[in-house]
Order: C-alpha cells, then structure tokens, then sequence
C-alpha cells in the first residue's frame, strides 16, 4: 500500500471531477492518470440522490489505497441543508481535501476549520490533515479572495470557477477568455499571495484538444498550476500543458548552471546569452526544471548567507 503524502509535496496539475452518485464512474476516475479527483456532491449529485451519494463517496474513499490520483471531494454550499451531513460523511481515511463552493465569506471559511477539526478529531485523523480548496464562482467571491485565502491556513488552493462566475456576472462564456482575465489573474495572485495552488477553469468542450491546449498555455502564461478536468481525455493534454516545453527545460538548465558556477566564484550575477542572471531568475528556472522533475521541488537554492 502507497502512503499518502501531504498535497504540497505532490504537482497537481489536473483535477478530474466524477459524479459523487455514481460509483462506476467515481472508481473509473480514481484509476485514471489524473494528479487529483475531485468526486463531486454538489452540481453532480441530484437532491434526492444525495443522502445515497455521501455513503457512496465514503466507501470508495476508504477503499482507495493509492497515494495518486488524491481524493477530494466537493461540498454543498453553507447555504444548503447539505453541508454539515456532507462533511460529517466524508470526512475520512484517505480524503486529502474538500472543495468548498461559491465561497463569499470568511465565516464559512471559519466555520469549516471548526467542523473538520471536530471530524477529524472524531476520526482519529491527524489534526488539520484535510485540506481546503476555495471554488470562487461569483463577483463578490472575487473581491473578497485576499480574505478568504489569508483567513485560514488550511487553505491549499483556490479554484476559478468559470460557469457560475459567468452566471452570477451576465458575462458571456466565450472561447478566448478575455473577459475573465481579471478574475483569473487576481485569482492566481491571491492564492501566490498565501503560498497556495491556483486552479484555473473547466474547459467544456471535451472533444476541442486544440482549444484546450491553448487555454492550458494561456493558464500557465498566467501563473496557474493546474486546471479542472470533466473528462479522463483531457488529462494527458492538461499534464503536457503545464509541463515546460523542451525548448524552455534546456534554457532553464543553463541558466540554473551558470548561476551555481557564479556563486562558486562568489558571483552574485552573471550572464546567459546576453542576459543577467540573478537570484530570482535562477528559482525561477530551478523550479521550471521542478515541473518536468517534482523530486526537485525541495532542492532550494543556497541561501546568500
């Protein structure tokens, strides 16, 4: 059996929703190549069939061993009478973190904290090991996100939401994206802010591989370091995506060489092809060869001192 490790010692550059009513398909999700599972007790889960779906989403995170894909699982909103049995239900072995929707407000953060704390403590997990993942889906979500990220810290990640985001703001959902650049990019700069993932939208069109390669470079351009999925198609197309081109994996390696060859000399900056190089071009480069290598994740550079 695969021990589990924290999600921040793990990339998590797709994360595939699976309907949490039906169990096929959660099972197929969780055998996919994707870096998490979202298994989904909100939007995917009709009203009626809920109260089955919490049992069904238990079982089958209790049944799953493997460190990857992780287990999350997304919530109803406080709003509903669903939120406080879904977590009671979830909340346990193996579920790495819960995905919270049309978050608006720092108390339903609070709150949240305060409920996990009680099941976990009730499940005989360690204290703090489930994650909080923020589902921001509308205008007020956005202008309260610096908040909302730096009001709790067992806050791992925010994820734009783009479809209720749309819907709560009459803008129109078109392919390109201008329109939701903002919300985008203060989405990745509040989450970076906290040292937190920033996970960019669902693209809906599962047969449009192209469209979807260019919104996963438009993401990356932006400072996300994943994106939802709604199709196990999608995921290898989202890892190349995020992962650095070749092009660019060769220039951050001379760029990573030649700054440690500097330091050796007690350099503080030097040259690349005409270019200075210096300590945050370095880790920018160090942690482009990150990506295509998690293992050096935790390869920092040596400090000036």
């Amino acid at each position: 059996m695969e021990t589990l490790q924290p999600l921040s010692e793990n990339p998590l550059r797709s994360l595939l929703f699976a309907p949490g009513d039906n169990l096929k398909m959660v099972e197929k999700a969780l055998s996919t190549g994707a870096d998490a599972v979202i298994i989904d007790l909100e939007d995917a889960a009709s009203e009626t069939a809920k109260s089955k779906a919490r049992g069904l989403v238990r079982n089958a995170l209790e049944k799953h061993q493997a460190a990857r894909p992780a287990g999350l699982v997304r919530i109803n909103p406080e709003s509903t009478p669903h939120w406080e049995p879904d977590i009671n239900a979830v909340v346990c072995k193996n579920l790495q973190g819960v995905v919270v929707p049309k978050v608006e407000s720092t108390q339903t953060v609070v709150s949240l904290d305060q409920l996990l704390g009680q099941r976990e403590t009730e499940a005989g997990l360690a204290p703090r090991s489930v994650a909080v993942f923020l589902l921001i889906e509308s205008a007020r979500g956005v202008l309260k996100l610096s908040e909302l990220v730096g009001c709790n810290s067992r806050i791992a990640g925010v994820i734009f939401g783009a479809e209720d985001f749309c819907l709560d703001t009459e803008i129109p959902r078109l392919p390109g994206g201008d329109a939701l650049l903002f919300p985008r990019s203060y989405s990745v700069i509040s989450a970076r802010a906290f040292g937190c993932r920033a996970i960019d939208m669902v693209f809906a069109d599962v047969n449009d591989t192209e469209g979807l390669r260019r919104e996963c470079e438009e993401a990356k351009r932006l400072g996300f370091s994943g994106k939802l999925a709604i199709h196990p198609r999608q995921i290898d197309v989202i890892h190349r995506g995020f992962a650095p081109s070749s092009l660019e994996l060769e220039e951050a390696k001379k760029v990573l060489e030649a700054f440690e060859e500097a330091q050796k000399k007690g350099n503080a900056v030097t040259l690349v092809s005409g270019k200075m190089i210096d300590r945050p071009v370095a880790e920018r480069a160090r942690r482009t060869i990150a990506r295509a290598d998690p293992s050096l994740l935790k390869a920092d550079l040596p400090s000036d001192g």
